[in-house]
């Protein structure tokens, strides 16, 4: 595994199994996990399965999956409603301009990004078919290459 995953909720306790890392999680195989995840989710809706709950806040869990790489890899995931005092919890999913404005004080984009986009400007006016550009706003939606802004 390359890179460690963000906010993951890191362990829980599963009812009638014990304590269980998301690296131990991980290591087991597709039947184990996938056998614990089908009786979570039998509990959370009326029937008979376990309960796993976030080490951190005891607040319930359930198995998500996420594919790196073309493979389904195991997390636990905190439910909706949790504690979103919990130092694993991830609440919930932002859009991403919110993303990149907070991610960069409001301003939708990185300084790096900005200086990378006046270089380009700078570099195509040295071709002798340049006519004139724009490095303006950030702009979300996808632009053709010959577009005259950044």
């Amino acid at each position: 595994m390359g890179r460690k995953l963000q906010r993951i909720v890191e362990a829980a306790i599963i009812e009638r199994i014990g304590p269980v890392t998301a690296q131990d999680l991980m290591a087991m195989s597709d039947d184990s996990w996938g056998l614990i995840r089908d009786q979570i989710t039998d509990r959370r809706n009326g029937k008979d399965g376990l309960v796993a709950r976030c080490l951190a806040c005891e607040c319930e869990v359930y198995i998500r999956t996420s594919k790196t790489r073309g493979i389904a890899r195991p997390l636990f995931q905190h439910y909706n409603g949790s504690d979103p005092d919990c130092p694993w919890f991830q609440g919930r999913n932002i859009k991403p301009d919110a993303a990149r404005a907070a991610q960069y004080q409001g301003k939708q984009e990185s300084n790096f990004h900005r200086l990378m986009c006046e270089l380009v400007g700078e570099l195509a006016a040295l071709d002798s078919r340049y006519i004139k550009h724009t490095v303006g706003q950030y702009r979300s939606e996808m632009v053709p290459v010959f577009w005259t802004g950044c």
